[in-house]
Order: C-alpha cells, then sequence, then structure tokens
C-alpha cells in the first residue's frame, strides 16, 4: 500500500491501525513531501496516488488465508488524517512503490554535498521528536534544504540536509556542525539514540554523551579495556583512543 497522511501524529495512528489488520504487518516505512517529490523526479518512478500531504507512507502485509483483501481493508478505513491511498495491483507496482523509498538516499546525494542522520527514539516518542524537529529546522534554519523518512515501526528517522552548493568549505562544516547539534541535542531531549543502524564511528564520538550515561560510558570503557588493553581494535572509534 501507498498511503498519504496530513501529519506525523496520523501517521502513528495510522501505524496502529495497520498493527490490528486482519493480517500480518511486514513494513511501514514514510518519506515526506520534499522526499517524495524528490525521488519521483530523479528516479523517474510516478507517485502511486495523486493526493498531496505532508508525509506518505509505504506498507506491505502477507495477507495468508485471510478472506478479507487489503483493497476492503482500506475502504473500510473511517481514520483522521488519511488523504488517499492505493494499492499495488502487480509486482511492478510494488516495486515502483517500494524504489522511491529505498532509491531515496540516491537521489538524495544526487543533489550534491549532503549528510544523512540516522537516529531513533522510542516509538511512542516519534510524532513529538519529528514534530518539534521540523518546527525548530522551520524557525531556525528556514533556508536549511531538509528532508525526513523512515522506519516508522521501530521509530528509526533518518534526516538528510543538503549543502548549497555556494557554500564554501568553511561555510560548509559550520552549516555541518549545527546541523548534528540540532539534531543529536533533541534527540537526548526525547530520550532517543543518536545512531539506529550505522553505529558511532568517529563522526558521532563527540556526541554520544547525549544519548549514553557516564555511568554506561564508563562500562563501555572498561569492557575495551579488558578485550583491547593496548587500542589495537579499531583505534578511536567509538571511544577516544
Amino acid at each position: 500500500l501507498f498511503l498519504a497522511v496530513d501529519d506525523v501524529s496520523h501517521m502513528l495512528g495510522l501505524l496502529e491501525v495497520a498493527r490490528r489488520a486482519p493480517f500480518i504487518l511486514h513494513a511501514f516505512e514514510f518519506v515526506d513531501a520534499a522526499c517524495l517529490d524528490r525521488a519521483t523526479a530523479l528516479l523517474r518512478t510516478p507517485s502511486p496516488i495523486k493526493e498531496r500531504a505532508a508525509y506518505y507512507v509505504v506498507l506491505e502485509f502477507d495477507v495468508g488465508r485471510s478472506s478479507e483483501t487489503v483493497l476492503d481493508w482500506l475502504e473500510s478505513l473511517d481514520m483522521k488524517g488519511l488523504k488517499g491511498g492505493t494499492v499495488a495491483q502487480s509486482l511492478q507496482q510494488r516495486a515502483n512503490m517500494w524504489h522511491l523509498r529505498e532509491g531515496l538516499a540516491e537521489a538524495l546525494y544526487a543533489l550534491g554535498r549532503g549528510k544523512t542522520h540516522d537516529v531513533s527514539v522510542g516509538l511512542s516518542q516519534t510524532a513529538a521528536f519529528v514534530s518539534a524537529l521540523r518546527k525548530a529546522v522551520t524557525k531556525d534554519h528556514p533556508d536549511w534544504e531538509f528532508y525526513l523518512f523512515g522506519h516508522v515501526g521501530d521509530g528509526n528517522v533518518h534526516t538528510h540536509i543538503v549543502v548549497p552548493k555556494d557554500m564554501n568549505e568553511e561555510q560548509a562544516k559550520q552549516l555541518l556542525h549545527e546541523y548534528d547539534a540540532l539534531v543529536f541535542e533533541m534527540i537526548s531531549q526525547f530520550a532517543g539514540s543518536i545512531s539506529a543502524e550505522h553505529g558511532i564511528g568517529l563522526e558521532k564520538r563527540a556526541y554520544l554523551h547525549l544519548s549514553r550515561s557516564p555511568e554506561e560510558l564508563a562500562v563501555f570503557k572498561q569492557i575495551k579495556a579488558v578485550f583491547d588493553p593496548k587500542g589495537l581494535l579499531n583505534p578511536g572509534k567509538v571511544l577516544p583512543a
């Protein structure tokens, strides 16, 4: 299914509805309107629906032996915030829906230099976090070219920013620093993690204290000392060498 919803709180409401459907929910992914516009333009794959909305969701069910069809279920929904939707009628239509989501990284990086963050919050906090982040960007950084997408089912949110082509190296570094600080400090306010899928590495090391307590960091260091007393294994990653 490819559905349009008018805000992030209704998107989370749709997730709860989908979990109660008479089918097994396999996937629940989202992109914002800017992401969909970018994906359709670069990937030359038209949007499956005509309705415009703030967010779009790709759902996939295993229908098993259910006597109800997904189309029947979709047409039965009377949910606030649902602007429209469609059900894939062929494998090609299904592939096109997923292409708009899975090809998004390629579509965004084709814009030029940019940076994607991979963060997570508890599912109950996802709507509030996404709303607060978008509000902060809109208010304090209205000139940013900013995108939101991710895996709603586990609270994993990706944010992406594009560096303007006319920025010099120093300006670009400052922009990305402001971007890091905004996203990671907001994550700490919602008791989330600064990395959901891709680890800490070097770039996120300075921000690890925002999602891990001093006690947790102390345990990290103790374990590291036991297994790698000479600091030979991946030196400098996660913890200072």
